[in-house]
């Protein structure tokens, strides 16, 4: 089953560690991320901005340097169809002795699910340990 979900690690006072789980029937993928919690704040606000107008697409681009390592995740969600399907891509570059590694998946949902996923990755996100997924 499509699925996407958010785990947060650890956190400090200035960022925190994220895991990024994205699955598909044709494979799946995990990613850290290192973030600020305002990165989660815009994901749900993309996501909110989206439910408002779920006929444009929608994109949001998470990135970071740490330990001369480069990360890059990009969420893109794309026009809700004429049977109420949404599809999110999830695309992850990660760049570390000069190896490029790129991994992206399509998800599919639906509305209420996407919006449930929205308004949930703040508050489950508040606590180390807990967990979130869109399916």
């Amino acid at each position: 089953m499509d699925n996407l979900s958010f785990e947060k690690i650890w956190e400090d006072v200035f960022m925190f560690e994220l895991e990024i789980s994205v699955e598909n029937k044709y494979g799946s993928f995990k990613k850290t991320c290192y973030l600020q919690k305002d990165s989660l704040v815009e994901f749900s606000k993309m996501i909110s901005d989206f439910l408002h107008l779920p006929s444009k697409s929608k994109e949001i681009k998470w990135g970071d340097i740490l330990d001369n390592e480069l990360s890059e995740c990009v969420f893109t969600i794309f026009p809700i169809d004429s049977s109420g399907h949404i599809v999110m891509k999830v695309f992850l570059v990660q760049i570390d002795d000069d190896n490029k590694n790129e991994s992206a998946l399509y998800i599919q949902t639906e509305l209420g699910l996407l919006e449930n996923f929205g308004k949930n990755v703040l508050g489950y996100l508040e606590n180390v340990g807990r967990k979130v997924s869109l399916n």
